[in-house]
């Protein structure tokens, strides 16, 4: 059975969420990366740490960091030909 066609229009939907971190997940999350593995930082990876570690601590001294996630979600059907 075919939908009327004011049916067709695409559904939408965004969700929201939130997550918490801290310096050592963030850290983590930046060696997971393809453009930053732990590897590419060679001996200077202790270093970097450190520094990040002491950037993230700067900004917020508690050291927990509350992250926005955001995803979009939009369903179409293909028009008849």
């Amino acid at each position: 059975m075919a939908l009327p066609r004011h049916s067709r229009k695409p559904l939408r939907s965004t969700n929201v969420a939130h997550r918490t971190r801290r310096a050592p997940s963030i850290l983590g999350h930046v060696y997971s990366l393809s453009t930053s593995p732990k590897s590419a930082f060679g001996e200077h990876a202790d270093a970097f740490q450190r520094e990040l570690t002491a950037a993230l601590l700067e900004a917020n001294p508690s050291g927990i960091f509350r992250e926005r996630l955001e995803s979009d979600v939009v369903i179409a059907r293909r028009a008849d030909r």
